[in-house]
């Protein structure tokens, strides 16, 4: 799966806020960010089928250590283009 999508992330406190740009595919149906803490237990914490969607600010997110990625996905919730993985570590306070 070919990268295409740009993502930057910024921290404030225990807020998130995604940004990403690039092409949309063609196919395109939905995009999904993902927000992983390098075990089983990531989330979806945004979902949209807004094409021009481009902007997602996760709140209160927990004390640790993550990556994020959007990805978008075709009609049949397969992939088409990702982004880079960005690392957020989220210090308690």
């Amino acid at each position: 799966m070919p990268g295409g999508l740009s993502l930057s992330c910024t921290l404030a406190t225990s807020t998130v806020t995604c940004d990403w740009s690039g092409p949309t595919p063609a196919g395109f149906a939905a995009f999904v960010l993902l927000r992983g803490n390098g075990g089983s237990s990531g989330r979806v914490p945004f979902r949209s089928s807004d094409a021009s969607a481009s902007h997602f600010v996760d709140t209160s997110v927990p004390t640790g250590s993550y990556t994020y990625l959007i990805v978008a996905l075709d009609g049949t919730q397969n992939p088409l283009v990702h982004s880079n993985m960005v690392p957020i570590t989220v210090s308690g306070g």
